[in-house]
């Protein structure tokens, strides 16, 4: 899977939006991950593409996180949407919804629902309890989560992981023909009379 950068911001201000436009990070981090987990084994569709980790505080979508720590290279691009002050993130700027789908929506409204009363560390404490986390965190040290650990602790049906797959290749063999599509009508228009 590829990180998307722009529908990982727009999920992040939306769940932002649904809890009153700010929250701990820690919370975002949460509820981002737990979306994503659930999208990939009830849709078979990652809903930010990025790298599941686990650490300390439990399971985090490690791009997610570099960038709201400000160690990432498009920190800056995110800040101008969503910036972080303290432990609050606060969304300053809408970044819309172009790039959510209504299940993704429904998806990021259910899970904010759910979790809406537990506090931050409850819910750090709940994740703790994933099967992926506790697997892939042995004896306190970080680890990378496969999907197939996700898809397994989720029980997703046979055959998930194969549509993902797939999935993401036509994405990025589309994303390669609009490149060259959009790569070829530039240098029409640079050369034309």
């Amino acid at each position: 899977m590829e990180f998307q950068f722009e529908k990982s911001l727009q999920a992040a201000a939306f769940l932002l939006e649904l809890e009153g436009g700010s929250m701990d990070y820690i919370r975002l981090l949460k509820l981002l991950y737990i979306a994503e987990r659930e999208s990939l084994a009830q849709e078979a569709a990652p809903i930010t593409g990025d790298i599941c980790k686990a650490i300390r505080f439990g399971p985090v979508l490690s791009t997610v996180y570099e960038i709201i720590m400000d160690r990432h290279w498009r920190s800056a691009e995110w800040e101008g949407f969503i910036k972080l002050k303290g432990y609050s993130v606060h969304v300053v700027a809408d970044p819309g919804r172009a790039n959510l789908s209504a299940c993704v929506i429904d998806k990021l409204q259910e899970v904010s629902r759910r979790y809406r009363d537990m506090n931050n560390w409850d819910l750090v404490e709940a994740t703790h309890k994933f099967p992926e986390w506790i697997k892939n965190y042995p004896e306190g040290r970080p680890g990378v989560i496969p999907v197939e650990d996700i898809l397994e602790a989720m029980q997703a049906e046979a055959g998930t992981l194969e549509v993902i797959r797939e999935e993401e290749a036509i994405r990025r063999q589309m994303e390669q023909i609009i490149g060259a599509s959009r790569a070829k009508l530039a240098s029409e228009l640079q050369v034309a009379p």
